[in-house]
């Protein structure tokens, strides 16, 4: 598990609260196996989570975090173009490394509810783009938040 700083008896109880989510979601059967893939991708991914090991907040005031729909942006002069590299000129050409942090809202097709509805989390809107698109506006703000690191 990620070390934050956290004692053991903090990280067990994580862990329970995780398995008791999966039980009322999934039934009592499944819950060995949510917590085997759950413990699966926290090894898979805890390399790429850079935690400052002298500060327990990961944002200060110092942070500048964009909050955004994929599809704010649309250029009338390029309509066929995807709304997610209108958003990488954007960051690129205006930004820079003016924020810290970027959080995309629902970008998964959707039934309704803004795209809060989310019909697969495993795609990507098409009139917004494809995984290529986020892995390319993830290069555009660090990954450990800190412009310039």
């Amino acid at each position: 598990m990620i070390d934050t700083g956290n004692s053991d008896t903090q990280k067990i109880e994580v862990k329970k609260d995780f398995a008791g989510h999966f039980r009322k979601i999934y039934g009592e059967e499944k819950v060995g196996e949510c917590m085997s893939r759950l413990n699966d991708l926290i090894q898979k991914y805890e390399s790429r989570i850079d935690i400052p090991e002298d500060s327990e907040d990961k944002w200060s005031e110092e942070d500048s975090i964009l909050i955004t729909y994929g599809d704010v942006l649309r250029d009338l002069k390029r309509p066929s173009e995807y709304r997610l590299d209108l958003l990488e000129e954007v960051l690129g050409k205006y930004v820079g490394d003016a924020i810290t942090s970027m959080h995309i809202l629902p970008f998964f097709p959707s039934s309704s509810d803004a795209g809060f509805s989310v019909i697969d989390y495993k795609e990507v809107r098409p009139d917004l783009g494809s995984w290529e698109n986020i892995e390319h506006l993830s290069e555009k703000v660090p990954t450990d938040g800190r412009p310039g690191d």
